[in-house]
């Protein structure tokens, strides 16, 4: 069988919390060109949850950017020509933590490599999802890295607690409103605030904030009875459905309680992409593919917002994006189904 390998590269150690530098690399071993995508892989910088990262056996979590994507286009493609290499240097402690001392493993999921034998042309991307491989099968082999961290050290801290760092900073005014929904003065969805923009951006943004709490209330008020569980989050069990509520009660409770912040800057944003945002934090950033959606209905502005909060209020993750991959998770991987941001948006019919 043809394949592709993607191998790490480390050193044999590293002091806990210097910049663990390792090295990506994709190599071709089939007998013609394909096209890769960048998406999902350590190629584009760190955008996802692309690495399968333990220290002394024990899973490290991804602490870096969740970003609510579409369809990828042409460009997002690289052409790996038959014999052929590439690599890219990265810190993996920029997003999972690398303090302290330990045996760390470090290895490419390889189920996140997205290939084409074909061509992509924006007209073939929008006739078959995203996520899918075509053509002859191609074994994706993946090799990790394995090495030490010796010391104990502050060191680096990754994206996600930086971002947190910052929210850390609005303490007092987190006890004003906490006093206030003490009182029961609150029932309703706090003002957001907004950085950047135009005014007509500004109120696209507060517009879109209040929907997202709208469709969070309601899918909660009709959770018992609503037909669409199994489509987007797979048979029922009981631990799952109450895990699937509380996200979402996690979700309103923050809209009520906390004041969120929506960046209109375009601050590290892709072409393509919708928002971002990190776990546990109040801020998330708006881009392009956000302006252009519709305000309500599937993959709009209000649903967005919904994918985004379950991030940062419920601390799901990206493993599916579009509605053909996400009812094909919730079919044969439900567990994975209940932590999927975009599965928690289509529930909410946004």
């Amino acid at each position: 069988m043809e394949a592709i390998s993607a191998k790490i590269y480390s050193h044999a150690h590293y002091d806990a919390g210097e910049d663990a530098n390792l090295i990506f690399e994709l190599t071709n071993h089939t007998k013609k060109d394909v096209h890769i995508l960048k998406w999902n892989t350590p190629l584009e910088g760190w955008k996802s949850d692309c690495l399968q990262v333990s220290k002394n056996g024990k899973a490290v979590a991804y602490d870096g950017r969740l970003v609510k994507r579409g369809q990828p286009k042409p460009k997002d493609f690289l052409v790996l020509k038959k014999g052929e290499s590439i690599s890219k240097k990265v810190n993996v402690g920029e997003v999972y933590n690398m303090t302290n001392s330990g045996r760390v493993k470090v290895n490419f999921k390889p189920d996140k490599l997205v290939y084409l034998q074909q061509t992509p042309t924006q007209e073939s991307l929008m006739s078959a999802p995203a996520q899918k491989k075509t053509g002859k099968s191609i074994k994706v082999i993946a090799r990790p890295a394995i090495f030490s961290l010796t010391g104990k050290g502050k060191g680096r801290q990754t994206d996600g607690e930086k971002a947190r760092s910052l929210e850390r900073k609005k303490t007092s005014l987190k006890k004003k409103v906490k006093a206030g929904i003490n009182q029961g003065l609150i029932s309703v969805a706090l003002p957001c605030k907004t950085v950047g923009g135009s005014a007509g951006r500004k109120t696209i943004a507060k517009k879109a904030h209040q929907n997202g709490y709208g469709l969070t209330s309601a899918v909660l008020t009709a959770m018992a009875n609503n037909p669409d569980y199994k489509t987007w989050f797979g048979s029922y069990a009981k631990t799952r459905f109450k895990k699937v509520r509380t996200d979402y009660q996690n979700i309103k409770s923050e809209f009520e309680t906390k004041v969120f912040t929506y960046d209109l800057t375009g601050k590290n944003c892709d072409d393509g992409d919708y928002a971002y945002t990190y776990k546990g934090t109040t801020t998330i950033w708006l881009c392009s593919a956000f302006w252009s959606a519709p305000a309500t209905g599937s993959d709009s502005q209000a649903g967005t917002m919904v994918h985004e909060h379950s991030h940062a209020s419920a601390y799901t993750d990206d493993l599916a994006y579009g509605p053909t991959d996400c009812m094909k998770l919730a079919k044969t991987h439900p567990a994975e189904a209940i932590r999927n941001a975009d599965s928690h948006e289509y529930y909410s019919k946004g």
